[in-house]
């Protein structure tokens, strides 16, 4: 499949539709148990402006979604889940490369998400695909009395890749074969 930065031919995004919430909702309850948001949620989040919806199938099967917000210079990552029976396959990945593609260095130029203080899976994934944390927002989900969960802000920006890719060149200079970080500089008279 063309639209698919994964690479891999049983992964196919689509556009989130109203006869994918029963596995969506799956997804989600098997991801956020007792945090999970319920059909309602969902449905009110989808129908705000600029927010989109997509599914990632595996063999024709909802495996799970993503949800995200279209803003001015960045995108925001409302909702990401995977169906535990398919976790470790590269599906979130792959939909995470489907959303850098909308970045650009002009333009939208990060992506950022919330995730929960407990959430240690998720704050490994996000690292793992480039992403750094680079706040906390103290008492943020406080859905119970007792519990108040921090959230971690998470950034991904467009051009970290560019800077990655310049450290790891050793700039030419152009026909002259030496090295531009080690020039030594011409003699003075």
């Amino acid at each position: 499949n063309m639209d698919d930065p994964s690479g891999d031919p049983s992964i196919h995004i689509r556009w989130m539709i109203r006869a994918d919430m029963q596995p969506v909702l799956e997804a989600e309850k098997a991801s956020f148990h007792e945090h999970a948001m319920d059909e309602e949620a969902i449905i009110a989040l989808l129908r705000q402006r600029n927010i989109i919806g997509f599914v990632a199938e595996v063999n024709g099967l909802v495996a799970g979604y993503m949800i995200y917000t279209l803003f001015k210079g960045q995108i925001f990552l409302d909702s990401l889940a995977i169906h535990p029976e398919y976790r470790r396959m590269g599906i979130a990945t792959a939909m995470l490369a489907k959303l850098k593609g909308k970045l650009t260095e002009e333009r939208r130029n990060h992506i950022l998400c919330h995730v929960r203080d407990s959430n240690l899976p998720a704050h490994l994934f996000f690292k793992s695909v480039g992403f750094r944390a680079i706040s906390i927002l103290p008492d943020w989900y406080d859905t119970e009395p007792t519990i108040d969960d921090d959230a971690y802000v998470f950034k991904y920006c467009v051009s970290q890749t560019g800077e990655d890719r310049l450290v790891n060149v050793n700039l030419v200079k152009p026909n002259t074969g030496e090295s531009a970080g080690n020039r030594t500089p011409p003699p003075r008279n």
